[in-house]
């Protein structure tokens, strides 16, 4: 019961650390601060339940490379992408991208560990592409030419001396 519990604590700590990055006092800091804090805040909390769960003697050297990619790639890094997303989409948005995970999960499992594919993973996967359509508005997207820039980009393009996309004109050079 207390892991049940504790996995839906860190489903509820993950639903509101995307919302929370959208708020101005932490939107206005580094990412990778907000990532380096939460990651040793995580350590922090985690560590008295792993010093009762220590191994009886020191891991071989592949579990130990598996900790630190899980750790630093798969955690570190995936929060810095992850925040980034949702900075840059909105928090409902970029959390599409965790109804996608479940599936990359099977898939990669299917792919490098043969396990089976049958008609309910495959209902599944199609579930959750349709959902992951429909919570982000359920429409179809529009030809890539169409798409305006966002205001990143356009920054980049002043910034690069690229035309501009509506007048032809080329911006002036802003000095640094």
């Amino acid at each position: 019961m207390l892991g049940a519990v504790f996995v839906l604590l860190a489903a509820a700590c993950y639903a509101a650390s995307a919302l929370l990055i959208k708020r101005p006092t932490i939107a206005a800091l580094p990412i990778l601060g907000v990532v380096t804090v939460m990651c040793i805040t995580t350590t922090i909390v985690l560590l008295p339940l792993a010093m009762t769960r220590l191994p009886s003697k020191i891991p071989h050297l592949e579990v130990i490379a598996s900790l630190l990619v899980l750790s630093i790639i798969c955690t570190a890094l995936a929060y810095l992408l992850y925040f980034s997303l949702v900075a840059e989409v909105g928090a409902s948005r970029g959390t599409v991208i965790t109804y996608v995970n479940p599936a990359v999960a099977v898939l990669l499992g299917v792919i490098l560990l043969g396990e089976p594919l049958d008609v309910a993973i495959i209902v599944g996967f199609l579930l959750i592409i349709v959902g992951c359509w429909l919570s982000t508005g359920g429409t179809l997207p529009p030809s890539l030419s169409h798409l305006p820039r966002t205001s990143r980009q356009q920054q980049i393009s002043r910034e690069a001396g690229e035309p501009s996309r509506s007048t032809g004109v080329l911006p002036p050079r802003i000095l640094a």
